[in-house]
Parts: structure tokens; C-alpha cells; sequence
């Protein structure tokens, strides 16, 4: 998204980022954007948290201002996946 003016987010005022993300939901889309925002804040959460606010805060006003934007949320603590259940079948007999 560096073509469209969104890097160096710790050193751009809301004003500059908000400005770049328009430019980008006009070239890619809204969901396109909120996705790669919402990688970026995961891949840079350890190393760089100032970044992540900055992408957090983005994806917020995305949100707000696109609602194609919006992305499903998952449930803090919750797997992503049920965990399987193990059949019977393949259960510790006990006849040993």
C-alpha cells in the first residue's frame, strides 16, 4: 500500500494516513485494505506497537467510514476451528 502514501505509519499524522487510505480503497477496495491493514498489525505487534495502534486505530476508521470494510472478529481466546471430538472408533479400547 506504499503507492498509495500508507508507510512509516508511526511518522504520519492521522491527516496523512487517513488521506493515503482513501487513495487506497479507491485502487484496491475497502476489504482489500482492511485486510492488509490487519495483517500488518499482527505481523507487527512484538516488534513494533506503536505501528499496531496506529494500524488498529486505521482499521476503526476504515470501519466507520467503509462498511465493506468491516471484517469478522473473532471472539478473544477462542480457536479458530472446533476442535474435533475423537470418535469412538478411534478410542483407547480397554481390553488390554
Amino acid at each position: 500500500m506504499g503507492q498509495y502514501g500508507y508507510r512509516q505509519v508511526k511518522n504520519k499524522s492521522v491527516q496523512e494516513r487517513h488521506a493515503a487510505l482513501q487513495r487506497a480503497v479507491k485502487g484496491l477496495g475497502a476489504r482489500r485494505v482492511a485486510e492488509l491493514i490487519q495483517g500488518a498489525a499482527v505481523f507487527s505487534k512484538n516488534n513494533s506497537p506503536d505501528s499496531t495502534r496506529a494500524f488498529n486505530a486505521d482499521l476503526k476508521w476504515l470501519a466507520a467510514h467503509y462498511p465493506a470494510a468491516r471484517l469478522p472478529a473473532m471472539a478473544p481466546g477462542r480457536a479458530r476451528s472446533r476442535s474435533r471430538s475423537r470418535s469412538p472408533s478411534r478410542s483407547k479400547s480397554s481390553s488390554r
